[in-house]
């Protein structure tokens, strides 16, 4: 992101900002409320638009009009709101949408998607069945899901959270992580996980 500036009446939420986010790279946005975290990651999302500034990725310059173009780059966003279904389960939530179907049928493939929620829960090391409900989950577990839904669907995904797990809202300030996952071949090999390949 490059000269990237958003104001709002009488505020000026970000001036000229330059990020850079390189393969296998992790930061921290943090500051007070008001410092224009919410606004830089809303922007990234496709959720606002920025009034000047260039987004590149991949060496090619997008234009990141709404959060489904967003996905389509590989941007999820993982808020502090947990957006889950409690009556579907595990395996379901993190599909939820984008489930593999079988050619030209229309219908889940049931197996695909098992097989591919198992990979992504061992990866995150979350011991548990692919199929319980969601409802019978914890914040911090819920919270875990959301966060496999973002950064596994697509290859060489952006992904930004905050506060992953309750404990962090006790800090004084807020924050926002944004990772660059690159390195998930292994999943897409195992399962056929998609690659993105939309350019804004």
């Amino acid at each position: 992101m490059t000269g990237v500036s958003k104001n709002y009446p009488g505020v000026r939420a970000l001036d000229n900002v330059n990020f850079d986010l390189e393969a296998g790279e992790v930061h921290i946005l943090t500051g007070e409320g008001g410092a224009g975290k919410t606004t830089f990651i809303r922007i990234l999302s496709g959720l606002e638009k920025m009034d000047s500034g260039k987004i590149n990725m991949f060496g090619h310059e997008v234009n990141i009009t709404s959060p489904t173009v967003a996905n389509a780059l590989g941007i999820s966003i993982v808020f502090r709101e947990i957006k889950l279904v409690d009556s579907l389960s595990i395996a379901e939530n993190i599909f939820l949408g984008r489930e593999p179907v079988y050619n030209n049928a229309g219908l889940i493939n049931w197996r695909i998607l098992k097989t591919r929620a198992r990979v992504i829960l061992d990866i995150l090391g979350l011991k548990r069945d692919i199929n319980t409900l969601v409802e019978k989950l914890d914040a911090g577990e819920k919270k875990i899901i959301e966060i496999a839904r973002a950064s596994f669907l697509f290859l060489n995904s952006v992904v930004a959270y905050t506060r992953a797990f309750p404990p962090i809202d006790r800090a004084p300030c807020h924050s926002f992580t944004l990772a660059s996952f690159p390195v998930y071949r292994p999943l897409q090999t195992i399962t056929g996980a998609p690659r993105h390949t939309a350019r804004g």
